[in-house]
């Protein structure tokens, strides 16, 4: 099974932000008690909400958003249902 350093956080039917695995870290390697973490609120850690697209849009306008973004939410019959993401092997 592949893991994914992304996770999005949905409140009812609407998006309200995302965690990536790579903020976490960060903030581990900057000093961050990892206990002390683990006992935040998820919303403490919260990126605003991934991009997100129609399951009939272009990969051309996936690829241009993954530019700029960690992940591109993909709607499917009106409700998200897939999670396209980028992994850079560069620092």
């Amino acid at each position: 099974m592949i893991r994914h350093p992304f996770a999005a956080q949905l409140s009812r039917k609407d998006l309200v932000g995302a965690i990536v695995h790579q903020d976490l870290m960060q903030r581990v390697a900057g000093g961050d008690d990892y206990a002390e973490m683990a006992n935040r609120p998820v919303r403490h850690f919260m990126r605003p909400p991934s991009p997100v697209v129609d399951e009939s849009e272009s990969a051309g306008i996936l690829k241009m958003l993954l530019l700029h973004r960690q992940a591109v939410l993909v709607r499917i019959g009106g409700k998200v249902g897939g999670i396209v993401t980028w992994m850079s092997t560069s620092p």
